[in-house]
This record gives structure tokens, C-alpha cells and sequence, in this order.
């Protein structure tokens, strides 16, 4: 046995560990079914395992190593590393096996001479031609996948989670990076802390340069590797190689998915990452957009370090939701109290965010925390100030040139009506885009019929509240839903008993042909704009987007069939596989059942909107459409509506709207010989604008 550490004037420190006792538990891939000592990706085809425990390990190796040992019995995969007693102490060992150690062994040296705080100092000992690498274990941050699932945390929570594990992640990063390597194989579980220093160990024996892909021994993470790593780019692999790596784990960290996406990994469905709001839709905005961002596939598109990345992500995260006055508190969260650096509490209160969703009235998370500092103690207010915005309200449909080419109706239909409400003025704003392949009834007609008894229901239900009654809007807009599919069904079975009886222009089917999916429907995206509150309620496609200075986000999420699978688990790979089925609606007005005797009836699982609350500002502008107006790679992306935004200037929300239409109208195409039914859809927004505020003082 030969001590490698110890060679005079090789600048290498020298060390010597005591004997060790390790046991390696080895655990059978469900994928290739052979024995694997790493529990999390199968040594052999890098397969995700499934969690590990003493009921499912068929079988268990007992490996003895000691300084002292005549031979040892190495493992094949000297990435995986065995936790030991050594004294007092406790140490994390590796073995390199004799065939592996002469190609690997000037690469572990220059590991050893170089000195990280993010990095733990290795020793290494030769025996029989191998070599045995040790490293002092400090406490794991991420605990193993053996407790139970917690509680739903609160999106508040999250993003104080998020931005401390941030933090962590960029500081042991950027100082990698200062010294020209790159975290290749990134696994969050790798990471360690003792006494408020963070570092990370599954780099405790190798290192990776920039621009330089491992041309052995490399894992590649399906749950975490960006393009270039996939694609064994190796002048693409850098600090924005890592910038993809920290954006991927906050947006699992946020999106509740703690293993990732289901099935084969990001490469499978081409990273393309689906927004974050289908998965948490009270996510703020400004959080998407900067994860996008980070997880751009084009390199280039990232942010040019960590640092920056993480700084952008923490300051739309804290002061987008109110919490900068909690975290700069110094709330606890899972890496320990007083692991992180909080940043200096705000001495002015906290500034309006510039669109929070918030999933019901009430204080906020900081307001609640802190009332003293919000200056909201009862009876100690003297001030308060209220904001009302001066709201601009324009909207437009037309059939689009493809359809009039046809002679085709309209099929979409808007809704801008105020309303008062105990001596304020609301508005009431629609959007419904019928379903063209109704077999009883059509499009034209459900949306007409469902923009009518949702207005109606409103104003009923607004007119029988008790006189000091709160506002529930979330009720009033569900119930206004289910009328507005309750008039749509029961319209399109009176077309289907007159059709039995014999009525003229009656249906030549019958009713016992007809499936739930024949009858007409529609989608609905109503906005109810309340002071400087905006209350959305979406049922099928039909969007809602804000426009900030230079990006455009949607606020609702798609009720297709597509988006309902990736929110319930289903691998991205297999929804595109769906192609243009996975666009059929899973939500809409007009959604039915058939019962047990034969009648047809509204489901009203599948006619319960998704309701959000917005706080605005001035200088916001809102956007309200169908699909006709916006799908990405078919007609407007929303970075078109920025830029027509922009381009607009100060014009009135008419204007803009009408600008918004005719540009998408210009990617339809005419009926042709290629195309007899040529390229389109009916068009129809809303565009809603918030001018300069009038400030009141009480």
C-alpha cells in the first residue's frame, strides 16, 4: 500500500485516515436488471431507480476497506460514495477500481491541489493498483426521498425556499466557475453544510473545465441536463451550463414536482419546458418569466452567470409578492436559521406589487407577519390612501379573412358592460370562442347564448346581495358559468327533442346518437374589473396576458386536454405525442353528461372556472382573447403583443385593440388550391388599460 498524498515537494497535502468500515448496498435496475451501487441512476444505463429502501434490496454487498487490507473489493462505479465512522469523525469514501485508476488518476490529483471553499479537501490512498479517496462528511441538506410527502406549502413559502436555495446553489457555483470548472453531473442531494458553509460533494473527486465534455465517466442527469450537455456541445458548456441547471431546479422547487417530470427526461419531449403557471396558477407574475429565461435551450439566451441569474430571480421573487420585509426578517426555512444572508428590512413599507395574484381577499403574507411595520394595527392608522385607476376599455371580434373568404359566421363574441355596485362603477368583460364542431346547435350559438346568461346571472346575483354583504366575486363568477353552460346544454337538448318530434328545421338524428362531445359549447374568459381589482374566471382556451415594459405573460391557464395531462403527472413525451388532440377542450361551457335514463345534463365538473385576483397599477395593459388572436407558432406569440404595445404608444384601448386584430389577421391565408379552406380562425380581444391613478388621501 502506497499513500499517494505523500510524495515530498509535489505541493500535494499529505493525509492520513484511519481504517474505515463501509457497506454498499446494492439495489437491482427495474430498466437493464442488472446490480447497481448507486441508488439513485443505474451505473450501468443511467436510469432513473426508484427510492430506495431495506424492503426493496434484493441483495446487499459487504465491502471492507482498511488501510491495512492485503485487497479490497471495488465497486464498478466509483462516482457513488459509501458514508463511514473514522474516529470521531465521519468520512465519505470512494474507490477507484485498479483497471479505471491509471486513467483517471492525474485528473483526482489535480482535484486534490485544488483548494474550494464550495469543495471539500480529498485524500487519497493507493491500494493494489486502485485507490481510495476520502473526504470529510458534513450534514446533508437534502435528505434522502424515504419521508413522507408534506402539505402543500404555500407559494409564499416556496419562493422564500426558492430564493434561499438559490443563494446557496450560486455561491458554490460562481466560485467554481472563478476557477474555470463547471458542475456537469448537478444533483441538489449533493450538497452539504456545516457551520453556515455550504458546499457540494458529488464533485469531491473529479472536476469538469469549461468548455470540455468528460469523455468517461460522465452521468447525465435526465432530470436536470441542458441541451449542450445532451448533445455533448462542448464549446456551448459554461456558466450558463449551470445558470439552466439552478433554473430547473427552482422551477421543480415551484412547480411541486420533487423528481422531476415523469418519463424519460427533458431531452425526450426537446426541453420544452411548460409554463410554470400550469402547475402553480397563483404563481406571481415576473417568476416565469425569468426562469424562462434560464432555461432558454439557446445558450446564449441565459443569463451570462448564476450570480446574475440569481439576483434577477430573487428581486422579482421578494419584492413581486411581498416578501422582502418577511425574508429579510430572517424566516426559518430548510437549510437552518442564520445559513443565509438576509437582505436589509425595508424602512418604508413595502411598494405595490406590480400584479400579485392572490387566491383570496384578506392581508397579505407580509401584512399578516409584520403588522406593526405595514402600519396596519387597528386604531393606530391616521392615513390611508387609496388608488383609482383611470381604466381604458376597447375590444373587437371579426371573423378573419379566412373564414369570410368562406362565408362562415362568427363564432366568437365580446362582452363590455359596467355595471354599479353599491354606487361604484365595474365592468363586466367577456370573452367566449363556440366550438366549431357542434353536430346539435353551432359555435355562433353557444357563445351567444353563453355570454347572455352569464351577464344575466351576474346582475341577478349582484341585485340579491344583502346590503352590508362582501363582494364574492369567485362565487358570483362560478355560478355565472354554470348558468351560462346550464343555457347552452339545455338549448341544445330542446334541438334534440324537437328533432324527435318532427319540428321543422329539427335534426335528421336521433338523440340516442348523439354523444356528450356533439353538443354545441363554447369557452368563456370573463374579467371582472373592480377598483384596481381585476377577477378572472377561464373556462377552455381563451386567454388572459399581461404586458409589462418587455414581455408579455399569460394569467390564465389553458383548459385542453393537453395542459389537464401534464397537470395530473403524464410525461411531457407522451402529451406531444397527442399532436392537435391534445388541444380538444377538456373544460368548456356547454360540457354535458349522459345519465343513466338517457337525458343529457351539465357536467359541472367540467364548467368550474379557474378564478384568479390581480392587483393593478397604472400603466399596465391587459389583454383578453381567443386563440385566434394568440398561439404561439400559429398566429400572434405574445412577444408580438409587446411589440405592438410598444409600437402603439398612448393611444386608447380601441385603437390598440384594433391594431392587435388586423396583425393577427395578416397571418391567416386566403383559401387556395393547397389550401380550399385556407388558414384561420375567428379573432376576438379586449384590451384593457390602466392611465394615470388619482390618489386620494382620508
Amino acid at each position: 500500500m502506497t499513500d499517494a498524498s505523500g510524495a515530498a515537494g509535489d505541493g500535494i497535502p499529505t493525509c492520513h485516515p484511519p481504517t474505515v468500515d463501509v457497506t454498499a448496498k446494492a439495489v437491482q435496475c427495474p430498466h437493464c436488471h442488472q446490480q447497481s451501487f448507486d441508488t439513485f441512476f443505474c451505473e450501468h444505463c443511467q436510469f432513473e431507480l426508484p427510492p430506495f429502501s431495506e424492503a426493496n434490496d434484493p441483495s446487499s454487498a459487504a465491502v471492507e476497506w482498511g488501510t491495512a487490507a492485503i485487497s479490497v473489493q471495488w465497486p464498478d462505479d466509483p462516482s457513488t460514495s459509501f458514508e463511514a465512522d473514522a474516529g470521531s469523525d465521519r468520512v465519505r469514501v470512494r474507490g477507484i477500481n485498479p483497471k479505471l485508476w491509471p486513467l483517471v488518476k492525474a485528473d483526482v490529483l489535480a482535484r486534490q491541489s485544488l483548494l474550494l471553499s464550495g469543495l471539500p479537501s480529498i485524500c487519497i490512498l493507493e491500494i493494489d493498483g486502485g485507490a481510495l479517496i476520502q473526504a470529510e462528511s458534513w450534514r446533508q441538506v437534502f435528505e434522502p426521498d424515504v419521508a413522507p410527502m408534506p402539505a402543500r406549502k404555500s407559494i409564499e413559502e416556496l419562493l422564500v425556499d426558492s430564493v434561499a436555495a438559490s443563494r446557496m446553489f450560486s455561491g458554490a457555483m460562481s466560485e467554481l466557475h472563478a476557477a474555470g470548472y463547471v458542475w456537469y453531473e448537478f444533483d441538489p442531494r449533493a450538497v452539504e453544510v456545516r457551520n453556515q458553509q455550504v458546499r457540494i460533494t458529488n464533485l469531491d473527486w473529479r472536476l469538469f473545465p469549461l468548455g470540455k465534455c468528460p469523455e468517461r465517466l460522465a452521468r447525465i442527469s435526465q432530470k436536470y441536463s441542458p441541451p449542450e450537455i445532451c448533445q455533448f456541445r462542448d464549446e456551448l458548456i459554461g456558466p450558463r451550463t449551470d445558470v439552466y441547471h439552478l433554473a430547473i431546479e427552482i422551477y421543480y422547487r415551484l412547480a411541486g414536482l420533487d423528481s422531476g417530470f415523469a418519463g424519460r427526461g427533458l431531452e425526450a419531449f426537446g426541453f420544452d419546458i411548460p409554463p410554470l403557471r400550469l402547475f402553480r396558477p397563483d404563481i406571481p407574475v415576473g417568476i416565469w418569466n425569468v426562469l424562462r429565461r434560464g432555461l432558454a435551450s439557446n445558450v446564449n439566451q441565459r443569463p451570462p452567470t448564476v450570480a446574475e441569474f440569481a439576483a434577477e430571480f430573487e428581486k422579482v421573487a421578494l419584492s413581486g409578492t411581498g416578501l422582502m420585509t418577511a425574508f429579510g426578517a430572517g424566516l426559518p426555512n430548510e437549510f437552518g436559521a442564520g445559513l443565509l444572508t438576509p437582505p436589509k428590512r425595508p424602512t418604508e413599507g413595502l411598494p405595490l406589487p406590480p400584479f400579485s395574484a392572490s387566491p383570496s381577499p384578506g392581508p397579505s403574507f407580509w401584512q399578516r407577519i409584520f403588522p406593526v411595520a405595514a402600519g396596519d394595527v387597528p386604531g393606530n392608522s391616521t392615513t390611508s390612501e387609496s388608488v383609482e385607476p383611470s381604466v381604458d376599455v376597447g375590444g373587437l371580434t371579426i371573423p378573419g379573412r379566412a373564414k369570410s373568404a368562406l362565408n362562415s359566421i362568427n363564432q366568437d363574441r365580446i362582452v363590455v358592460v359596467q355595471e354599479m355596485v353599491r354606487g361604484r362603477a365595474i365592468h363586466v368583460l367577456i370573452i367566449a370562442d363556440g366550438v366549431s364542431t357542434a353536430r346539435v346547435g353551432d359555435g355562433a350559438m353557444a357563445s351567444g347564448l353563453g355570454t347572455e346568461a352569464i351577464v344575466e346571472s351576474i346582475r341577478s346575483q349582484l341585485q340579491t346581495l344583502p346590503p352590508d354583504s362582501v363582494v364574492n366575486w369567485s362565487e358570483i363568477l362560478e355560478r355565472s358559468c354554470l348558468a351560462g353552460s346550464e343555457a347552452i346544454v339545455n338549448a341544445a337538448v330542446k334541438i334534440l327533442v324537437d328533432s324527435e318530434s318532427g319540428q321543422p328545421h329539427a335534426l335528421n338524428i336521433l338523440a340516442s346518437q348523439i354523444s356528450d362531445s356533439d353538443l354545441m359549447s363554447t369557452t368563456a374568459l370573463i374579467g371582472i374589473l373592480d377598483g384596481d381589482e381585476l377577477h378572472l374566471a377561464n373556462v377552455g382556451d381563451s386567454r388572459a396576458y399581461l404586458i409589462l415594459d418587455d414581455y408579455a405573460e399569460q394569467l390564465t391557464v389553458d383548459g385542453d386536454v393537453a395542459s389537464a395531462m401534464l397537470a395530473a403527472g403524464v410525461p411531457p413525451e407522451q402529451v406531444q405525442e397527442l399532436g392537435n388532440g391534445g388541444k380538444a377542450l377538456r373544460g368548456c361551457l356547454g360540457a354535458c353528461r349522459r345519465e343513466s335514463d338517457g337525458r343529457m345534463v351539465c357536467d359541472p365538473d367540467r364548467c368550474r372556472p379557474q378564478l384568479s385576483r390581480w392587483m393593478l397599477i397604472p400603466g399596465q395593459t391587459v389583454v383578453l382573447c381567443t386563440d385566434g388572436l394568440v398561439e404561439e407558432r400559429v398566429f400572434l406569440e405574445p412577444r408580438d403583443l409587446v411589440e405592438i404595445n410598444q409600437t402603439a404608444g398612448d393611444v386608447t384601448s380601441q385603437i390598440l385593440a384594433e391594431r392587435l386584430v388586423e396583425a393577427a389577421d395578416r397571418r391567416q391565408r386566403l383559401p387556395s388550391q393547397l389550401e380550399p379552406n385556407g388558414y384561420g380562425d375567428n379573432i376576438a380581444c379586449i384590451v384593457i388599460r390602466f392611465r394615470n391613478a388619482r390618489a386620494t388621501s382620508n
